[in-house]
């Protein structure tokens, strides 16, 4: 049954007129996800494309182009807690029921469940789609192949990008190549530019961001200090240290005070404005996180740092160079099993400096368009 719906959906992509992307979380995946959308879109200008993300990913989609309606989907309760939060619960069932009916009059004619987790196999088996296309076991997990009726084998010999794509390529949309396509708002891009203008010297602006999603990822913020002093040597450059929650700030403020006045400290920024930081500067800096993947998908130079994840799977697409490594784990696998903060520590400064330095060189000397 499954390789005939695959087989019959693949030779009708024209057939296929409103398709229905489903990739919650996190942000970094979020953005990873959006050549999807563009192999769709550019295989099939006519389709239109909806998606169901998470609340925190949300600004992500709200940047792609194509997207025609974005679904913000709710957290979802298990059964210990609907029993310590019954409310919550009965609101949660109440969001699930209009989402339901509000997917079902967009009569979807596929639906892609990226994720493979609980949450994104219920908002695919909830859509009404015509075919329900995911990933089979192993890679489909928490019983999220029971919402699928076309599962795909997931490949681990590769970047994510280029595994997630099977999945269009299985539907008949053939990229005609991987691309991102985000778009900062102007209002954000303007705020950017506004404190950009007040914190150059005249040498370039390097975005430093300080966070991810889980500490062992993150760089030092004394390492952070040192290459800001460094950039300050070299180029008279001028390091913004970015953050987007409390923990973050307090790190950025750290090597703020230890920079000597190399680095500033941005303001509290939001997916969009950090997305205008990342696109009007003149380098990123920054460990396996959402902003490293958006500094990639903008076009931003960059230089990233992975200590325990791996970057030939999860790295910043396309920019294996860019990418200073001390991932030991299985080609195979995402991430170690048993991680802490060593990794990301070894890497030192003097490191990225000599990844950073020619291309901040590269910058000063390729002649830039007006802003």
């Amino acid at each position: 049954m499954t390789n005939g719906r695959r087989n019959e959906l693949s030779g009708a992509k024209d057939s296929v007129r409103r398709v229905l992307m489903v990739r919650l979380s996190s942000i970094g995946d979020t953005i990873l996800t959006t050549p999807l959308l563009a192999a769709i879109r550019d295989s099939s200008p006519e389709t239109e494309v909806d998606w169901v993300v998470g609340r925190k990913s949300r600004e992500i989609v709200e940047m792609c182009e194509g997207v025609s309606r974005i679904y913000t989907f709710p957290k979802v309760y298990g059964p210990r807690m609907a029993v310590r939060d019954p409310a919550g619960a009965l609101e949660f069932s109440r969001v699930l029921r209009t989402l339901r009916a509000e997917m079902h009059e967009r009569r979807y004619d596929l639906a892609l469940d990226v994720q493979g987790l609980l949450k994104s196999g219920l908002a695919t088996g909830i859509s009404g789609a015509r075919v329900r296309m995911g990933w089979s076991r192993p890679w489909a997990r928490e019983f999220s192949w029971l919402f699928t009726d076309v599962q795909l084998p997931m490949r681990n010999d590769c970047h994510a990008v280029d595994s997630w794509l099977d999945l269009t390529r299985a539907a008949g949309f053939r990229e005609r190549e991987v691309r991102f396509p985000l778009r900062v708002p102007p209002d954000a891009l303007e705020e950017a530019r506004r404190f950009l203008d007040g914190v150059r010297r005249g040498g370039p602006v390097i975005v430093m961001n300080m966070g991810a999603s889980k500490r062992e990822k993150c760089w030092q913020a004394a390492s952070f200090a040192t290459l800001a002093r460094m950039v300050r040597e070299e180029t008279d450059g001028v390091s913004v240290f970015c953050w987007g929650s409390d923990w973050e700030r307090e790190m950025a403020e750290e090597a703020a005070r230890r920079s000597d006045g190399a680095g500033v400290v941005s303001f509290r920024t939001t997916l969009f404005t950090l997305a205008g930081l990342i696109q009007l500067c003149d380098a990123y800096v920054g460990a396996d996180t959402g902003p490293t993947h958006l500094a990639a998908a903008l076009g931003t130079p960059l230089v990233a740092l992975y200590g325990v994840t791996n970057p030939r799977r999860v790295g910043p697409y396309g920019l294996e160079e860019n990418v200073i490594s001390r991932y030991a784990g299985p080609l195979e696998q995402v991430k170690v099993a048993a991680a802490d903060a060593s990794a990301m520590a070894s890497i030192t400064p003097g490191e990225v400096f000599a990844r950073l330095g020619p291309i901040l060189t590269r910058e000063r000397d390729r002649p830039r368009a007006g802003c």
